[in-house]
C-alpha cells in the first residue's frame, strides 16, 4: 500500500508540491491549528513534518494549552431520516446499540477496501449476513418482514 501521509506522534500531515516552485509541503491533518512544513526531498519533509509537530507541541507547552487531538474518537454524520431509521431498526434486531452497528459497519468498509475487494463481493457477502440474519430471527414474525424486504432488495439488485 502506497503512503500518501506522514504520521508522527499521532499527528498525519499531508504531501503536496508545487512542481513551479520545485518545493514539497504540507499541513497536519484533522485539526483547527493550522501548521506547514516544506522541504526539496521526501526524507527531508517528513524531518520538517516532525520538527513541526514538535516545536507546536513545545509551543502549546509554554502556553499552557493542550495540544488540540487528531481524533477524539466520535463524530457527528448526518445520513437522512430513512437510513437512520434502517440502521437503528437492524441494529435493534441484531441486539446492538447505533453506535456499533455503525462503527461494525465502517470497520467492514474499510476492511473491504483494504483487502482490495470488489463490490459484487462486498454485496454477495451483505446479501450472506442478512440471509443469516433471517435465519436467526425466522421465529420473531413481526421482524422477519423488515428481513425479507432486505432481502428481496438485495436480489432486485442483480445478486
Amino acid at each position: 500500500m502506497t503512503t500518501k501521509h506522514l504520521s508522527y506522534k499521532g499527528y498525519l500531515g499531508s504531501i503536496d508540491f508545487d512542481v513551479n516552485e520545485a518545493v514539497i509541503f504540507g499541513k497536519v491533518l484533522f485539526i483547527k491549528d493550522t501548521i506547514t512544513y516544506e522541504a526539496v526531498d521526501l526524507p527531508s519533509l517528513q524531518k520538517e513534518f516532525e520538527a513541526a509537530i514538535d516545536d507546536y507541541l513545545e509551543t502549546c507547552n509554554q502556553l499552557n494549552r493542550q495540544p488540540q487531538k487528531t481524533f477524539k474518537g466520535s463524530f457527528n454524520v448526518r445520513v437522512g431520516e430513512e437510513l437512520h431509521r434502517n440502521a437503528a431498526l437492524y441494529a435493534e434486531m441484531r441486539g446492538q446499540n447505533l453506535n456499533d452497528f455503525c462503527k461494525e459497519a465502517i470497520e467492514e468498509k474499510i476492511e473491504t477496501l483494504r483487502n482490495g475487494n470488489t463490490e459484487k463481493q462486498t454485496v454477495v457477502r451483505t446479501t450472506l449476513l442478512v440471509e443469516n440474519i433471517i435465519k436467526d430471527t425466522e421465529s420473531n414474525s413481526t421482524m422477519r418482514g423488515e428481513y425479507i424486504t432486505v432481502a428481496e432488495d438485495c436480489n432486485h439488485s442483480g445478486i
